[in-house]
């Protein structure tokens, strides 16, 4: 099912002046071929609804939907229809503190205590020390999604329950040494453009973003969807990403500056427009400088190549920016980010010399997104017969590789034993200094978990062996069953519990494994 939106040729005059027809200008042959890409990424992985945009030499050359809003109630996607932005959101909170940059109200190395005074990490050195460009860059020290199950997969955290945690997360590596991904850095950034301008983040993006570069129908934040919107329900995998698309969801978090954007294919496409105009919308409106625009894509943390990286995208050098990964391509510099939620995942790539600009929005955690925006990216610079064939090269990675996206790995296999302790010697209220507490609870002839942050994390405890569980979400398709381990004391009582999730490849941002989870007196 599609409904598209194919850009006009341009004016027989623009044809022949070199004034008219940018660089970028492309042919009805490539727009052919981008919709042959993406139309089999979609017969291919069978998402549930996606769309695509794709700019190139400043116009808007393709907009197309595929599937439907809701697995069950169907609803075609078309490219207006509204999706989860999920962590593509970063570079809008980016560019929000870079609004503020340009008028003088902070500096991107100004110290975070000077906005926001209660602003506390672990060391006090670090404390001081630490600025605005380090919330958006990735290089805190703290581990790999610090603090997520605050907020995650529909944590009710708040900012307040942020800057608290923080100073109790315990740094995995020295400050500014190593790059490791976070979200609740973001939610601070996003704190200082409340505390610097007196308006909630989501006001300021809203009329300072979207819709000053035409996107109304954008939302800063998805808890102000309506019935009204044209919105792509989120969906979730039972099996992993071949399996069984369900009705997730919607994330309802509170990190709203770090993943919770919600807008259409079109919409995007302004932003990306936008960004390749350094900083001028095609209405006209400039939300940024030009040197802020550079700024926000400058190299800041260097990163580590990955082998798709290195085989796929020619790729030598890459590094995290303000809200954007960048690296070489194949020659040519690409920025770009993704974002998976829940129930969908996302993509914004600029190739700034090619004037181009790729958007895939999708409502299940499909393969298509990442098979597409490859294919896309390698059309855009490479010619035909040195392309790989990038739509297989990921079937045969998902075809091969673990479960996730929904599904679950076996449990590992050990000797056997009984509990060490009757059920009810386990049942009780738990504590972690960073998170807060967790319910296990004695019904019936077993154990069953209440994490206290999420309505979605909470399910029956299956014994493993021993003092080991596991909890088995009652939410389906999570992908994040998590063992449960009670460490007994020299009485024999339990003295605390350690978690982490069964399947390897579930989403970072279930991090169990940070939990240090005591009996509460």
């Amino acid at each position: 099912m599609r409904n598209s939106v194919f850009a006009s040729a341009p004016a027989l005059a623009c044809a022949v002046s070199a004034i008219c027809a940018p660089a970028g200008a492309q042919t009805s042959q490539e727009t052919a071929e981008i919709d042959a890409i993406v139309t089999r990424a979609v017969e291919t992985f069978a998402p549930v609804g996606l769309s695509v945009a794709v700019v190139r030499g400043g116009e808007l050359v393709y907009a197309q939907g595929f599937g439907v809003k809701h697995v069950e109630r169907g609803g075609a996607v078309d490219p207006d229809t509204l999706f989860q932005m999920a962590s593509t959101t970063k570079a809008i909170t980016a560019a929000a503190l870079g609004i503020l940059v340009d008028e003088g109200l902070i500096e991107w190395d100004g110290r975070v205590i000077d906005y926001i005074p209660e602003f506390r990490m672990s060391d006090p050195w670090v404390t001081r020390e630490f600025t605005v460009r380090d919330l958006l860059t990735h290089r805190s020290g703290l581990p790999l999604g610090a603090g997520d199950l605050l907020h995650w997969p529909d944590g009710n955290g708040t900012v307040e329950d942020i800057l608290a945690a923080l100073a109790h997360i315990e740094p995995a590596s020295s400050f500014r040494s190593e790059w490791a991904y976070d979200n609740i850095l973001y939610v601070v950034a996003g704190e200082i453009v409340t505390r610097v301008t007196g308006e909630p983040w989501e006001d300021f993006v809203q009329t300072r973003i979207f819709d000053a570069i035409g996107a109304q129908d954008c939302l800063a934040m998805n808890g102000r969807l309506t019935a009204r919107h044209d919105f792509a329900e989120p969906h979730a995998r039972e099996g992993g990403l071949s399996g069984v698309a369900v009705p997730a969801a919607r994330d309802t978090s509170r990190a709203n500056p770090a993943g919770s954007g919600v807008c259409s294919a079109n919409g995007l496409a302004l932003w990306t427009q936008t960004l390749l105009d350094e900083g001028v919308a095609p209405n006209g409106t400039r939300i940024l400088s030009e040197e802020t625009v550079a700024e926000l894509m400058a190299p800041v943390v260097p990163m580590r190549t990955g082998y798709t990286d290195r085989t796929i995208r020619g790729t030598n050098l890459k590094a995290y920016a303000l809200g954007w990964f960048v690296q070489d391509y194949h020659g040519t510099l690409l920025a770009s980010h993704t974002g998976a939620a829940a129930g969908g995942v996302s993509y914004v790539g600029l190739l700034p010399r090619e004037e181009t600009g790729v958007v895939i929005l999708a409502n299940d955690q499909t393969a298509a997104m990442a098979a597409i925006a490859d294919s896309l990216m390698l059309l855009f610079t490479q010619d035909e017969d040195e392309r790989p064939d990038y739509i297989s090269i990921v079937e045969e990675r998902v075809a091969s590789g673990p479960a996730h996206g929904g599904g679950e790995a076996a449990v590992e296999p050990g000797p056997d034993g009984p509990a060490s302790l009757p059920l009810a010697a386990y049942a009780g209220t738990y504590e972690d200094v960073w998170y807060g507490t967790v319910e296990i609870e004695q019904r019936g002839e077993g154990l069953y978990m209440i994490m206290s942050r999420s309505p979605s994390l909470h399910g029956p405890l299956e014994h493993v062996r021993f003092n080991t569980f596991v909890a088995r979400w009652a939410t389906p398709g999570l992908g994040a069953d998590a063992y449960v381990t009670f460490t007994l004391g020299h009485d024999g009582e339990v003295e605390s519990v350690a978690m982490d999730t069964v399947n390897p490849g579930a989403d970072f941002s279930y991090n169990f494994h940070d939990l240090d989870l005591r009996p509460v007196e």
